[in-house]
């Protein structure tokens, strides 16, 4: 079982490096975002600077959405758990 549960592991950590990846882009580009927005702001085309700044507000919006909490951490542990425990959940889905 000490392969299974490294396996595991190693698979919730790549699953956390990836979220943190993402949420390293969506930083980049929120910032990215907000420097076009600081630079171009203009009373003259209020528009362009609208449409930044709700760009900006929905990538900041998705990214609370998309972050980890750790009450799904806890439930990627559990599942672990439970496939140690019960081996005849191996196949299955969660």
């Amino acid at each position: 079982w000490g392969m299974l549960r490294r396996r595991n592991v190693a698979a919730l950590l790549a699953t956390e490096a990836q979220r943190e990846a993402l949420a390293a882009s969506h930083l980049i580009k929120c910032i990215s975002i907000f420097a076009d927005l600081s630079s171009n702001a203009s009373p003259k085309n209020p528009h362009t600077s609208l449409r930044n700044f709700f760009t900006l507000q929905s990538l900041l919006d998705q990214e609370q959405v998309t972050a980890a909490s750790p009450k799904d951490i806890s439930f990627q542990l559990m599942n672990i758990h439970s496939l140690r425990t019960q081996p005849e959940n191996l196949g299955k889905k969660s």
